[in-house]
């Protein structure tokens, strides 16, 4: 098929999701980079689209692999047709048969020469009118003519269309590599379906990766993860609220998603249900009736060949809030997966370590052997540095300039809320922008903060909470292009009121961009 040739095929066939614990079943018979594969697509199948769409993109990004071997050997051009032997071999690949075959004609020259020989078919009656012997020759000859290599010949255009529809294929085939042991990964149709597979598997973890900024958080995240699947350990990751753990940490996992699954704990969830999130992580299949014991068993058998990685979010939920309670979870997590040899990283804030002490006293249960299995232990920093979250917003907001930036990453230096903070006024400013109909301007970033600023001195009057991070990560103002005033950052005191009455006066008020949209104001007590 010529390159320049886009590539259409038929409405591709679904495929259900592939289960984890089946999926495992078959990748023992792979090599590391099939089970890393077998993996990849069972995650695929979980995704939105699942199989189906993944199948589509890959054929979407090869329309020069479509065809069979020989085709390409033979050429697939315009006008190009498929003589003799080639043709032979085009039609053994693919199952397509557009002319007799020779066993087929090779047949019924057999049956000529039996009619000349009794002097008419098998079976007939002798009463009947028989052929003579010229006949039969005659017959014979015109039989023989079509073997004739230069008669046997099909346009390749055929052999296209036959390919085309067999793409339609493609989804189902994937899963029938993930759940039958011993299929091969080849097509007929498709040359060299692996290297593609493994193309579109680098895409995938290439796209991943962008959804989240480069920021020295999430570099220390990365290697984090990338130690404990190395290591085959027990790893903790602690850091402060919303510091930037979690994105990381997803788009770590999806880019990987041949080696690890992500769950984020929920609180206050029964064992059932705990044991539930997990195998809805992993791609178990439903599991909604299934019992605790049956749904680890499940979990057990999916992770049994220590293939994957698993990255608990909210570690702390690992705890129950029953006071006195053991802690089976954990246990469960050290002698199921731990000891076995599955990498296991656990992902919480410092609440982590007063939570499992508070646990320890109350139940009497000693976790020394959990706390012994620890390999290594990476503390993120409390301090997030000024370029971080201009790199944050640069990621979020790609169109803004210097000053804008500058101005979320001031914002988010004052906020108690890091990362969620650029985060928390990109998207308001984008609302802003789209109420109006315009694209993102700077204009809109400074509307964002100003409401911002107003909601957080309602909320910190409110909740008696202070509202400045004094002291973290404070920057001269001559690294701004002074989107606010300089008294703000040459203020002595972090008095978070005076602070916050400062950047509402620097910053032009909501009307000057829409005089009917005071939103924070009506916020307002009173």
């Amino acid at each position: 098929m010529p390159e320049s040739e886009p590539m259409t095929i038929g409405v591709i066939e679904p495929a259900k999701k592939v289960l984890a614990h089946r999926a495992a079943r078959c990748a023992a018979a792979f090599d590391d980079t099939g089970r890393e594969l077998i993996y990849f697509l069972q995650a695929m199948s979980h995704e939105p689209g699942g199989l189906r769409k993944a199948a589509f993109e890959i054929l979407a990004a090869n329309p020069h692999r479509l065809g069979s071997l020989a085709m390409h050997r033979a050429g697939m051009g315009e006008g190009v047709e498929y003589v003799g032997d080639v043709l032979e071999i085009v039609c053994e690949e693919l199952g397509e048969f557009p002319l007799e075959t020779r066993e087929s004609i090779e047949r019924q020259i057999g049956m000529v020469e039996l009619m000349g020989l009794c002097g008419g078919r098998p079976g007939d009656d002798l009463q009947k009118e028989l052929r003579n012997s010229a006949e039969c020759e005659e017959e014979i000859a015109e039989l023989r003519e079509k073997l004739n290599p230069e008669n046997r010949r099909a346009a390749a255009r055929h052999f296209i269309e036959a390919c085309r529809r067999k793409a339609a294929t493609l989804a189902r085939h994937l899963k029938d590599v993930c759940v039958k042991p011993g299929l091969d990964w080849q097509v007929s149709w498709f040359a060299d379906l692996p290297a593609a597979l493994n193309e579109f598997q680098v895409t995938h973890a290439e796209l991943s990766m962008r959804a989240a900024a480069n920021t020295s958080i999430a570099a220390t995240m990365y290697k984090a993860l990338d130690y404990t699947y190395k290591t085959r350990g027990l790893v903790w990751i602690n850091g402060l609220r919303r510091i930037g753990k979690t994105t990381p940490a997803e788009a770590w996992v999806k880019a990987n998603s041949g080696r690890a699954r992500y769950v984020s704990l929920e609180s206050g969830q029964s064992e059932t249900g705990f044991f539930r999130e997990i195998a809805n992580a992993i791609g178990c299949g439903y599991v909604e009736t299934l019992t605790a014991y049956e749904i680890r068993s499940r979990i057990g058998e999916a992770l049994g060949n220590r293939d994957l990685m698993l990255v608990i979010d909210e570690a702390h939920n690992l705890f129950t809030s029953t006071r006195g309670a053991e802690p089976k979870r954990v246990e469960w997590l050290r002698t199921a997966l731990v000891n076995k040899g599955v990498p296991v990283a656990l992902i919480f804030t410092p609440q982590f370590i007063s939570r499992m002490k508070a646990v320890e006293k109350a139940s009497g249960f000693e976790l020394s052997q959990f706390r012994f299995r620890v390999t290594k232990f990476f503390n993120l920093p409390d301090v997030v540095s000024g370029g971080d979250y201009e790199t944050l917003a640069r990621h979020l907001a790609p169109s803004l300039g210097k000053s804008s930036i500058a101005t979320l990453a001031a914002y988010a230096e004052t906020s108690d809320a890091y990362f969620h903070a650029v985060r928390t006024a990109v998207n308001e400013a984008l609302f802003l922008a789209d109420e109006e109909g315009e694209k993102l301007a700077g204009r809109h970033v400074q509307c964002a903060v100003r409401e911002l600023l107003q909601v957080d001195q309602i909320l910190n009057i409110e909740m008696g909470e202070p509202q400045a991070r004094a002291g973290r990560g404070k920057r001269s103002c001559k690294t701004l292009e002074k989107p606010l005033k300089d008294s703000f950052w040459g203020r002595e005191s972090h008095d978070p009121a005076s602070i916050v009455t400062d950047r509402l006066r620097s910053i032009p008020r909501p009307s000057q961009l829409t005089s009917d949209r005071p939103r924070a104001a009506q916020l307002a007590p009173g």
